[in-house]
């Protein structure tokens, strides 16, 4: 890739360079109790759904207890050990229809995200 691209991010409007990270939204309605078998069922989705793309490290659901700002419950992070990854990720998921809701990607800040969101 010559050029790191500029993705905007919609919710906050602040420009967040590529990132071998990115944020998937609104694959679960927040205001619904996100049980251990709705975790389940999400997590093993969307884990099938990118362990198919090259350098795909690891998927995190955010559970009732560990949300926080920016990891709300239901969010959904995915790591890949590098850019191509998440542009691969980005392309295949953003604007999908999962469980009757439209999903949003986006990358997250590498330094944000292993300082203030790291969950594992």
């Amino acid at each position: 890739m010559d050029k790191i691209e500029e993705k905007l991010l919609p919710i906050f409007e602040i420009s967040i360079p590529c990132s071998p990270i990115v944020k998937i939204m609104n694959a679960h309605n927040r205001e619904i109790n996100l049980t251990q078998s709705l975790y389940e069922e999400l997590f093993e989705d969307m884990k099938e759904e990118l362990e198919s793309i090259e350098g795909f490290k690891r998927v995190k659901v955010i559970k009732n207890e560990e949300e926080r700002l920016g990891a709300e419950k239901g969010s959904v992070f995915a790591e890949f050990h590098g850019l191509e990854g998440s542009e691969k990720a980005m392309k295949k998921l953003n604007g999908r229809i999962y469980d009757g809701r439209k999903i949003t990607v986006v990358y997250v800040d590498e330094t944000v995200y292993f300082t203030e969101l790291f969950l594992y």
